[in-house]
């Protein structure tokens, strides 16, 4: 009898195992067939690159140019190939370390292709697409042109990406000093996960460790400051291919409204927080019911872990403007994080259904869609606030849940006064 048991439980896992081999063979199969075909979607709208995996090329071509030229590669690109590098010197120092160049330009970007659909496959297995509003908000987002893009280019981003999930998944089994460090790493390849990095070393209880994180964190600082003051300019008030706060600024000069830099930043903080104030009288259709966050088990604090750390990112990028296309995939983790969080996704419903709907538009008008793109920024602007609001409440219901069980466990220790008194004088 007890051989059956084990044998029904091994059964068991075998069949998730093959469900989750499956989802993840299906994305590969699915993103190959689009290589193989050229990007039919991409090629329609003009966005097909002019070689394939052109970021990675680009990215490979400067680690090439680094060996011999050093720090030049910053100089402003004027048609020269080792110019105009705007990512940290780490990077291409890593590349270099390894003997990695443009030769290796198709084995990068086939990497990030496998690596992209094992990790899209897991979060699908996750979610159980058992119905039809989980199955097309995964898929929906899977297959929008962001993603699509961020595969097709071979975006130096998804190997930032494909470091930060390591690095959640570590955090939500413990391993808290080891996730720090891998994103202090990937913060001086690409500097937007910095603030997650902060926030990661506060987490850590070892003061050692604390300290070792924080003088590391300093350097990294150092060398990214190093690095930014290389390059001559990084354009962040594009409204084409990008998103952020400063995009209405963008809109606003469309419309032959003068805007500058700074009055463009204000004008687009401004419009969150009025979007955040009115979303607050609508706190109850917004937030997830509270149940959820007494729940931690190993499932709800990975998908905890995913959307916060996902909203730290994308909300960085959303602030400081290194807010292009690609980096739109941190937002699909920090919604498929949310639903996770939540339950019973089988129907359109709040507040799950709100962000289903508002993912699906952000993913596929935010980016360089002419006049639904406003339409798409919007959309993430509500989204921000939700989540915002959701983050907050989360915290609060946590620090509560802890304070209940701390003073549950004193009780059950302790005892009454009149508890003690008994037992002292037994």
């Amino acid at each position: 009898m007890g051989g059956s048991k084990f044998a029904n439980i091994d059964s068991v896992k075998f069949s998730k195992l093959l469900d989750l081999a499956k989802y993840q063979l299906l994305y590969f199969l699915f993103f190959a067939i689009q290589q193989s075909l050229n990007w039919p979607l991409l090629k329609f709208f003009g966005w097909r690159g002019p070689i394939l995996f052109w970021d990675t090329n680009a990215v490979l071509a400067s680690a090439d140019c680094y060996s011999s030229v050093g720090l030049a590669v910053f100089n402003a690109a004027d048609g020269d190939p080792c110019t105009g590098y705007i990512y940290g010197s780490n990077l291409l120092r890593f590349l270099t370390f390894l003997n990695l160049g443009e030769n290796r330009a198709s084995l990068f970007g086939w990497t990030f292709l496998i690596t992209l659909a094992i990790i899209f496959g897991f979060l699908t297995f996750l979610l159980k697409p058992d119905g039809f509003y989980k199955a097309s908000f995964l898929y929906l987002i899977f297959i929008s042109p962001p993603l699509f893009l961020l595969i097709e280019r071979g975006n130096f981003d998804s190997l930032i990406f494909i470091f930060f999930f390591t690095a959640v998944i570590l955090y939500s089994y413990g391993c808290k000093f080891i996730s720090s460090c891998i994103i202090l790493t990937i913060s001086t390849w690409k500097f937007y996960t910095y603030p997650l990095a902060i926030l990661m070393l506060f987490a850590i209880k070892s003061a050692y460790l604390r300290l070792i994180g924080s003088a590391l964190f300093l350097l990294g600082i150092i060398q990214a400051l190093k690095d930014l003051s290389f390059i001559p300019n990084i354009s962040v008030a594009v409204a084409d291919g990008s998103f952020g706060v400063q995009v209405w600024g963008s809109y606003l000069n469309r419309l032959n409204i003068p805007v500058d830099v700074i009055s463009s930043y204000v004008f687009g903080v401004a419009l969150l927080v009025i979007t955040l104030c009115s979303l607050l009288f609508f706190k109850s259709k917004i937030v997830l019911d509270t149940r959820v966050f007494s729940d931690f088990g190993a499932k709800q604090r990975f998908s905890s872990l995913l959307f916060q750390s996902s909203f730290v990112v994308f909300f960085s990028c959303y602030m400081v403007g290194l807010n292009y296309d690609y980096r739109l995939i941190f937002l699909s983790t920090t919604s498929i994080g949310f639903v996770l969080l939540g339950s019973n996704f089988q129907k359109l419903e709040f507040p799950q259904g709100l962000v289903w709907i508002l993912t699906i538009v952000c993913m596929w008008f935010s980016y360089n869609s002419n006049l639904i793109q406003p339409v798409g920024d919007f959309a993430m602007i509500l989204l921000i606030c939700i989540f915002a609001v959701n983050l907050a409440r989360l915290h609060a219901s946590f620090v509560t849940f802890q304070l209940g069980a701390k003073k549950k466990f004193i009780k059950n220790v302790t005892g009454s006064r009149k508890t003690r008194f008994k037992k002292s004088a037994f």
